[in-house]
């Protein structure tokens, strides 16, 4: 039985004997290891017996984690814990039998999303459980939260090179995990696998609308709400055989109306800068007309007050609204807000040529507004409810009359933009009959239309 302090020096000396496993223990803390398997892998382990049973007492050992994960000062230190715990009447071997069922990534990964549930928004928690189904069950399910490496991760990390963004947010979700499993005694505390993966490099996804992009915006959205639109070509149905093909509805390649509150949304998202889920889930004791506010209670960030301009106001004072519903925007179901406007969505942004335009982008098109006209960062922050915006709290007396003149001017010149003509739209939509009359031919007939 080998015995020497161990350093790194002598740990990565060490090599693996063919014929069997090789063990090297520390001089300077009785029970810490490295084991050296006949294949090569290296893990440190802490090897002990029962308190209280001296030599009648079978050895027990346990693996820490693979060397490279931990340093040897940290696996001494780690050590020093586990054997700690064995003097207090513990036994790791035990326990990590005990648990070995529930210490999976799979089933512990349960305990973890419902604690994002109870920490996280609805939508945030959504679309981590959808991360986790989707990445991380496929590739950890199956493996003890305590043993998975910086190299398991870095490997799955990899593998999803071809979406860096979302390779990105996987690894951010599992560090999040690993952290909770170190809290909750399930992984040794300080072995967060995550923090030895480098992330890949990310474009900037924001786009920024031209007053003549607004233009072609509005133009598709009256459009959609008057004649109606179709949806992208990657959005409509298709036959699944020439055989089937006979039995595809008749009106599947015409113009749909959109709903109405599918528009207003959209409009107000353009003219308010506010989010999606604060715009479907506004109520209308969240709007105060005389100061010129919406006054959110539920935001990313918590409670919000935003600048309402004057085009936005009139927008929401000509919108219907239902006595049993307490939303701006009433969804199909009693009671409940719009929650789906993105099948008029990809319609709008095709019929208007932005085809890469997000949602999203609208607040980032607002805020860009007020920002070329040099308005500064400290009022467009609270334009926009960022979080930061709490460290200014303190000039709020000095901010709410900016804010509210940089929004209103922002929300008017954004309106007179989207009020432009509709040509580009009308050409878009009208090229078959265009053809037609060019060909000498009839116009094609229009099939009753239906909402998008």
């Amino acid at each position: 039985m080998a015995v020497q302090r161990l350093t790194k020096r002598v740990v990565d000396a060490l090599r693996a004997d063919p014929a069997r496993d090789t063990f090297v223990w520390d001089r300077d803390l009785a029970g810490l290891g490295v084991k050296v398997n006949r294949g090569g892998r290296k893990v440190f382990v802490v090897q002990y017996r029962l308190a209280g049973l001296g030599r009648s007492s079978t050895t027990k050992r346990v693996t820490m984690s693979e060397v490279g994960t931990l340093t040897v000062e940290q696996a001494r230190k780690q050590a020093r814990l586990e054997l700690g715990r064995v003097a207090q009447g513990s036994d790791p071997a035990l326990d990590r039998h005990v648990g070995k069922r529930a210490s999976k990534v799979r089933e512990f990964g349960q305990a973890y999303l419902a604690d994002v549930r109870i920490r996280r928004k609805e939508s945030t928690a959504n679309e981590y459980a959808r991360i986790w189904e989707k990445y991380v069950i496929p590739a950890l399910g199956s493996r003890p939260v305590a043993e998975v490496t910086t190299i398991e991760l870095r490997r799955l990390h990899r593998s999803l090179s071809a979406t860096p963004f979302m390779a990105n947010r996987v690894i951010a979700v599992l560090g999040a995990f690993f952290t909770f499993a170190m809290r909750e005694g399930v992984r040794p505390e300080g072995l967060n696998p995550t923090r030895g993966v480098e992330t890949f490099p990310e474009q900037s996804r924001e786009m920024f609308l031209t007053p003549e992009q607004f233009r072609v915006l509005g133009a598709a959205l009256d459009r959609a709400e008057r004649i109606g639109l179709l949806p992208p070509p990657e959005k409509r149905r298709k036959p699944k055989s020439a055989t089937t093909a006979k039995h595809r509805p008749k009106n599947a390649d015409v113009p749909r109306v959109a709903n109405p509150a599918a528009v207003a949304a959209i409009r107000l998202l353009a003219l308010t800068g506010c989010r999606v889920g604060e715009i479907l889930a506004l109520r209308w004791d969240e709007v105060d007309f005389e100061h010129g506010e919406l006054r959110l209670g539920d935001t990313k960030t918590g409670r919000s007050v935003r600048p309402l301009g004057d085009v936005a106001a009139e927008l929401l004072r000509t919108l219907p609204t239902r006595p049993e519903s307490p939303y701006v925007l009433p969804g199909a179901i009693e009671g409940q807000p719009l929650t789906e406007i993105k099948r008029v969505w990809h319609a709008v942004r095709y019929a208007a040529g932005l085809p890469a335009l997000r949602l999203h982008d609208l607040r980032h098109s607002f805020a860009s507004v007020p920002a070329d006209g040099g308005v500064s960062l400290l009022v467009i922050r609270s334009m926009l409810g960022h979080s930061r915006v709490a460290t200014t709290e303190r000039y709020a007396h000095l901010t709410r009359g900016p804010v509210r003149r940089a929004a209103n001017s922002a929300s008017a010149d954004i309106a007179s933009w989207m009020r432009g003509s509709d040509t580009a739209v009308t050409l878009l939509h009208d090229a078959p009959a265009r053809k037609a009359r060019v060909e000498g031919g009839s116009p094609p007939r229009r099939a009753p239309v239906r909402e998008l």
